[in-house]
């Protein structure tokens, strides 16, 4: 066997450099782990359907197959104006009926119309009396938090946000509404980046679930099914998140709402849903697929099945209605 051949010359190792390997050597050490230190949460993952699964969507067709799992990034996507912002704000009511702490970080709409939508899909009316308000603001508080800046928004003040929101409020969710607003560059691909990685290994670290709103390229028209593939920006977007989901509304349904006469093709449209919410991708999860939703206007809620009232997002508060009814 022939000898391998060393190096002609040592390297000159000084203190210094001596001192840098010492040191990783410190930290490094601590970082590895036997897997059974994890146990306990590894039994819980394959048997807690909690964990498994995590915390649900409002939508019932949704149980069961996709959730929200602590540690994760999830990416929503959607043409603009097809109701990704309108579905956050759902699923974060959701969620706070579920005993999870909520943060909210949106730079592009004013406070009282996050209040306002959000105050409709949770009362399930247009415009709701000042008791049921007051009665909301109640029961949101210690919930559900708003972070919303002055002046320039930056990468780094809405990742020290997060942290701030985990360490001194126990947030369990942080949702950023959008990249757009983060003040990167749409052609700065190594900057979007390097801010979803920190998102992802944020959530990793410390256990909140971050969700990040993203924007689909402009195509030739919104009819076209749109996939993960079509949102904007660096595709390492996406390869980084946990969890991607598209909202997609249905165009051609919309057309034909006031048409007379329709045909039975258009028929067939017009029975499909209004929405369609895929999961695009689940790399911790055991579904990837889509669900048809339906819009409520009155209300701006999305409900799972065709002609239902609008679903009780808070049943605390529902109880309440009618018992002043």
């Amino acid at each position: 066997m022939a000898a391998i051949p060393g190096p002609t010359a040592l390297p000159e190792v000084t203190q210094d450099t001596f001192q840098r390997y010492l040191d990783w050597y410190e930290k490094g050490k601590k970082q590895f782990t036997p897997i059974s230190m994890a146990r306990e949460e590894i039994y819980a993952r394959l048997h807690d359907p909690e964990v498994r699964v995590g915390r649900h969507f409002p939508w019932t067709t949704t149980h069961n197959r996709i959730g929200l799992r602590k540690h994760e990034l999830s990416i929503w996507a959607g043409i603009n104006g097809h109701g990704k912002s309108l579905a956050v704000s759902q699923v974060a009511a959701g969620l706070c009926a579920q005993g999870q702490r909520v943060v909210l970080c949106s730079p592009e709409l004013p406070l009282a119309a996050i209040g306002a939508r959000l105050a409709r899909q949770v009362l399930r009316c247009n415009a709701p009396g000042n008791a049921d308000l007051d009665a909301l603001w109640k029961w949101l508080f210690g919930r559900f938090w708003v972070y919303q800046p002055k002046g320039v928004i930056t990468p780094e003040r809405v990742l020290a946000a997060c942290w701030f929101a985990r360490d001194e409020m126990e947030t369990d969710h942080f949702i950023v509404d959008s990249l757009m607003k983060i003040g990167i560059g749409e052609d700065d691909y190594n900057g979007q980046k390097d801010f979803v990685n920190r998102l992802a290994d944020l959530a990793r670290d410390t256990g909140v679930h971050v969700h990040l709103v993203c924007h689909i390229r402009k195509g030739a028209n919104a009819h076209d099914a749109v996939d993960k593939f079509d949102i904007k920006g660096t595709g390492t977007i996406t390869d980084l998140a946990d969890n991607v989901f598209i909202l997609q509304r249905n165009t051609r349904k919309e057309m034909l709402k006031d048409k007379d006469g329709l045909t039975p093709a258009e028929q067939k449209t017009m029975d499909l849903p209004d929405v369609r919410f895929t999961c695009d991708k689940a790399r911790h999860g055991e579904w990837e697929g889509s669900v048809g939703l339906w819009f409520i206007e009155n209300c701006q809620q999305l409900v799972a099945h065709k002609g239902t009232e609008p679903m009780h997002l808070v049943p605390q508060l529902t109880h309440r209605q009618r018992e002043l009814a």
